[in-house]
């Protein structure tokens, strides 16, 4: 029960509670996901500084171009350690 309590405030949006610009999520809400408004730094093909993360632009060779995402940057300045 304490871990469940624990996890409902650890940071990590388990629940979807928040929407991705902090407010709380009333419907259709998605674990996980990111509610910090990070965007990166960097566009794809950009070398401004090398120390920082940047997407990825890849192609089929066929016409369809597909940037990477960042699936949980949230995680890294909001998420709480646990001890099991």
């Amino acid at each position: 029960r304490q871990l469940a309590e624990y996890a409902r405030n650890d940071g990590w949006n388990q629940d979807g509670k928040s929407n991705k610009d902090g407010s709380d999520c009333t419907a259709n809400c998605r674990r996980f996901t990111d509610f910090t408004g990070y965007y990166p730094v960097h566009h794809p093909g950009s070398t401004d500084d090398k120390t920082r993360w940047m997407p990825l632009l890849e192609d089929d060779n066929r016409g369809y171009e597909t940037r990477q995402e960042h699936v949980t940057p949230h995680i890294g300045t909001q998420a709480k350690p646990a001890a099991v």
